[in-house]
Parts: structure tokens; sequence; C-alpha cells
């Protein structure tokens, strides 16, 4: 009898995510400062780890719950990017008045004014890590 490969509770096929976050060092703070900008839209949100951070953004994933979540803060405030990062968050809203036809992740929490959003993790890789990526 085969053995079937073992699935984490949230049944959604994502794996439990574990690890710890670096608070110390120079960039500490502006990550401090980033997961209590988390914390005022989305207080159950526990941290656990930087999937991604760049000079503009960082991601946090953490859980919110038993759901797997992302948390995405603007970290570069010029005007350019902030109307982008609106624009992003304008469209997981719409996604919750209108579903898309594919499978798109959940809007948990969102603040435009400080540049926040958390979603639900999805299982997978991402398709792209940039909008239209050079072949």
């Amino acid at each position: 009898q085969a053995v079937r490969p073992r699935r984490w509770a949230g049944g959604t096929g994502t794996q439990p995510v574990s690890g710890r976050i670096d608070l110390s060092g120079p960039q500490g703070a502006q990550l401090k400062m980033a997961i209590a900008s988390v914390h005022r839209i989305c207080p159950e949100f526990k941290p656990v780890q930087v999937l991604r951070r760049s000079g503009r953004s960082v991601l946090i994933v953490g859980t919110t719950g038993r759901a797997t979540a992302v948390a995405k803060c603007l970290l570069d405030h010029s005007p350019a990017w902030v109307e982008r990062f609106r624009h992003e968050i304008a469209s997981y809203r719409a996604f919750v008045r209108h579903r898309p036809p594919v499978r798109a992740p959940r809007l948990i929490a969102a603040d435009p004014e400080n540049c926040t959003l958390v979603i639900e993790r999805m299982p997978g890789r991402a398709a792209a890590l940039s909008r239209h990526p050079v072949e």
C-alpha cells in the first residue's frame, strides 16, 4: 500500500510556516514599523518569516488564526509607489465584490493610507516576480 503524504491541518495544501524574524540590525527598526502597521489593521496577524524584502516593500508571511497570510508593506512612500500600491489594494477590494474567473488570494485587511495589505497565502509558486517578465 502506497504511503500518502501528510497534509497540514489547514487543508489548503500550504505547508505550515516557521522561522524567526530578526529585528536586530540597521533594518530591524524598519521591520518593526512594518509589523506595527500590519497589527493596526489585522491584530490577529502573527509574523513568522520575512518572505522578500526590497528597497520599496517587504513581504512578511505569518498566520491569522489558522490560516496562513502574507502582509505586504510599502517602505518607499514616494508618490508613484503609493499610487501603485493603492491601485493594488483597490484590485483586491474589487475581487471581494466581483470574483475573478481564476483563483486569487482573499483580502484579509488593507490600509491604503499607510500602504499595508494582508492577503491569504496561496499554495504554489509565483507565476512571475515582475509584471511583464523578459523572456
